[in-house]
């Protein structure tokens, strides 16, 4: 298959409007057709993600995060979201290395810096996963 640049930066976006409106089904629908144009997208893997975890399906929301990490390393939303995913997994550890990872990219990113801390006070207290 072509791919098609517009046409899969076009499916993105859908999908992300989608998912900020709850639509996760569609949304989902949308994203796994812009990956079929472009199966290497991590941005849409990322997204992806997003989506499979707004419609409680963790462990498909994790496998495109890392997806998404392992297309872009850099991709620091990805490293967050996946360290997020691990954190609420108990593996502690690990997340942290994501989280301190995003600010190796983007230093003084609050949102890592903020997971960053949390994940270290978990790991300081000996803390279980959260339950939501």
């Amino acid at each position: 298959m072509r791919i098609e640049p517009n046409r899969v930066k076009y499916l993105n976006n859908l999908g992300v409007a989608l998912v900020l409106k709850s639509n996760y089904s569609e949304a989902i629908d949308h994203l796994q057709t812009a990956l079929k144009i472009n199966p290497s997208d991590a941005d849409v893997h990322n997204n992806l993600g997003l989506a499979f975890k707004k419609q409680g399906e963790p462990d498909a929301a994790m496998q495109h995060f890392s997806q998404a990490v392992a297309l872009d390393p850099q991709h620091v939303s990805a490293l967050i979201n996946r360290g997020v995913m691990l954190m609420d997994q108990g593996q502690l550890e690990a997340a942290r290395k994501h989280f301190a990872r995003a600010l190796e990219i983007r230093p003084g990113y609050a949102e890592a810096r903020l997971n960053l801390e949390e994940v270290q006070k978990r790991i300081n207290e000996g803390a279980t996963p959260m339950t939501n």
